[in-house]
């Protein structure tokens, strides 16, 4: 029986799992074992990946340590933006209404093939891939400052200094917001220039919705929406004086080490504002598509795949009913050493048992990796990984001071995060978004537990020791300290 550990989870389309999935570390070389499934329940996708696939990972991230590859790679990854920015260009001044239907598919396949490109790189960071870096920094703070002050000082030196993407839309729709008027026109600007806000959302309507409410918000605190760029400004100011005091004891190697891991952070969250603000940007191209097939929109994002287009475009040949409804239920697909292989519900519970996939067991505490220490009690909510209509919902929903129990944060789940007691993730590392958002939001954080979702459900009462690295359920307190 294999041995397959969760990896990441959340609400994905079709296509997005059989087309253009690359998880893997192949932005650092050719891979020898490459072993994963995806498997699809009810919209909700998790991936697990074999212990070899992992263990290589873990070792071919130790070329990050080389500082010729390190800047090599991040050369790669703007290279790949600045592909896209080109190709969504192009796209903007094609006439869609009048093109053919190979023309139509040759779009989706060119916008497959730059997903593909951005993911290799985006995923190529995930903790598997910087674990040496980050071990090598840690293991010098504890060399120098005793392990008591490992995790506050990592957190402190591994926090980017310059402005991210979250940031950059916190102010541009800080300044729309002020303005005595905004139009749906400007709206939709922001929308598209800030597009990672609306991954798997193909609907104006709700869009202008979602931002119409959030002006309203910031309309009623006008004038902390005033000073925000001030605000983040002194943050960076003052977190670089830290950094700098910190590093004039570690040294130089060391100082390089943390750039490094402040830069990957920041070009994760570049590389995510395109591919995830992908299906936004090119919304018109699958309006295009389902208009020329005859369906609905939700059929062509949520279950047709690449050769499926191909089949109704040019052939006028429809997905099976009985296979569209199997996608939107149950399925599998598996890549083992450069093989893609699609198992169907039936093939399914085989398959969990094949790989060794199964139930969680719970001893009363799970553990991951500390993002930012601390430490709170508090009820938790787990938060749902999809689009505008699961964000709103958890918006509203979410009670403040709750534990946020989520696979991955996404960078527009700020409110959540600002309205949470600490943050638990079942994936990630220090440059992931949940680690970004801690450290900037002062918020206890904990990833890479790979079950806090499975395990933990909305309403538990936890503490979170993220001093320790362990999520605990216990009996609800009145305490709540961090």
């Amino acid at each position: 029986m294999a041995d397959f550990d969760f990896q990441w989870g959340g609400n994905r389309a079709y296509s997005s799992i059989y087309d253009r999935s690359c998880y893997g570390p192949h932005a650092f070389g050719k891979p020898r074992h490459t072993d994963y499934v995806i498997i699809s329940e009810n919209g909700k996708a998790d991936c697990y990946a074999s212990k070899d696939m992992m263990h290589e990972w873990n070792q071919m991230g130790e070329k990050l340590l080389d500082a010729d590859f390190s800047d090599a790679y991040l050369e790669r990854c703007r290279h790949a933006r600045a592909d896209m920015d080109e190709f969504y260009e192009k796209f903007n001044t094609t006439d869609l209404i009048n093109a053919s239907s190979h023309e139509l598919l040759e779009w989706a396949k060119s916008l497959t093939r730059h997903i593909r490109m951005l993911g290799i790189f985006f995923v190529a960071t995930q903790q598997a891939g910087t674990l040496a870096l980050e071990t090598t920094v840690r293991n010098r703070i504890r060399d120098v400052f005793g392990p008591e002050n490992v995790e506050e000082t990592f957190s402190i030196i591994s926090q980017p200094t310059g402005m991210d993407i979250i940031n950059r839309e916190q102010l541009d729709f800080g300044e729309l917001a002020l303005q005595e008027s905004v139009t749906e026109k400007q709206l939709l600007a922001h929308a598209e220039k800030h597009a990672w806000l609306f991954f798997q959302t193909f609907d104006k309507t709700a869009v202008i919705g979602f931002l119409k409410k959030k002006i309203d918000h910031i309309k009623i605190d006008r004038g902390q929406a005033m000073e925000e760029g001030n605000r983040l400004d002194a943050s960076k100011a003052g977190l670089e004086k830290r950094q700098k005091k910190i590093f004039d004891k570690l040294g130089p190697i060391t100082a390089d080490q943390c750039t490094l891991l402040q830069n990957l952070a920041l070009e994760r969250l570049e590389l995510k504002n395109q591919w995830a603000g992908s299906d936004w940007r090119f919304l018109p191209l699958f309006k295009q598509i389902a208009q020329r097939c005859q369906l609905p929109l939700t059929a062509i994002t949520n279950t047709y795949g690449l050769d499926d287009l191909e089949n109704a475009l040019l052939d006028g040949k429809l997905l099976e009913p009985t296979l569209s409804r199997e996608r939107r239920e149950c399925y599998a697909v598996r890549y083992c050493q450069g093989k893609r292989t699609y198992f169907g519900k039936a093939d399914v519970p085989a398959l969990k048992i094949e790989l060794g996939i199964g139930a969680v067991s719970f001893e009363g505490s799970i553990r991951g990796t500390v993002a930012h220490p601390g430490k709170v009690q508090g009820p938790v909510y787990v938060v749902t990984v999809g689009g505008l209509d699961e964000l709103i919902r958890d918006e509203n929903d979410f009670p403040q001071g709750a534990v946020m129990v989520v696979s991955m944060t996404q960078p527009n789940q700020l409110a959540l995060v600002k309205k949470c007691s600490a943050i638990v993730a079942d994936e990630g590392g220090s440059v992931s978004h949940a680690a970004v958002l801690a450290r900037e939001m002062n918020k206890p954080c904990i990833v890479g537990t790979k079950t806090a979702t499975s395990t933990f459900k909305t309403g538990d009462w936890v503490e979170v020791d993220a001093y320790a690295g362990v999520i605990r359920k216990t009996k609800q307190t009145d305490t709540n300290t961090s």
